[in-house]
């Protein structure tokens, strides 16, 4: 099927738009996989005009992509829901267990909290069942039979460094 003129245009301002981010697509493609351990990954959509001034590759004056930077899983405190419950409306970020508040000054309230519209970031997920924005990660199903191993690996430690004379008891 061949494309047209128009099509043609649209594919190479995606293709410009993706190599003129201040990050790599590949960097991108890594973070957003994530959500494998996740079960979900927030991506938040920045923007710039794409003038040479304003740091991008091209002065067409069009709007391209500065970057689409993760917003890590460990900040984010809580998803936010439309009145009827149906729809994710935003996200809300909780910056208070970032190492680095300086660099947040501008942007934090008093609560440490930013709330992130949903027209404003990309969720990647690993389950869209019942569309829980949280998914499910696959790693889930894995969790009990790997802490039961290290227990056991703990138990085995602690016998041989008393020559397996009894069990411990806590």
């Amino acid at each position: 099927m061949d494309a047209t003129p128009e099509q043609v245009k649209k594919a190479k301002f995606v293709e410009q738009c993706k190599d003129d981010m201040e990050h790599t697509w590949m960097e991108f493609i890594q973070e957003i996989t994530s959500f494998l351990t996740y079960g979900f990954s927030v991506h938040e959509k920045v923007y710039r005009r794409r003038l040479i001034e304003a740091g991008s590759k091209y002065s067409d004056g069009l709007i391209g992509w500065k970057r689409i930077p993760v917003r890590s899983q460990d900040t984010i405190e809580k998803f936010l829901f439309s009145d009827d419950g149906r729809d994710v409306i935003g996200v809300q970020q909780d910056l208070s267990t970032s190492y680095d508040l300086t660099r947040f000054r501008n942007v934090l309230s008093t609560t440490n909290k930013i709330e992130i519209p949903r027209k404003k970031f990309l969720l990647f997920r690993t389950n869209p069942k019942r569309n829980n924005p949280e998914g499910n990660s696959p790693l889930k199903k894995v969790y009990f039979a790997w802490k039961y191993r290290t227990l056991i690996e703990e138990q085995e430690a602690i016998g041989i460094s008393r020559d397996m004379v009894g069990m411990p008891v806590e």
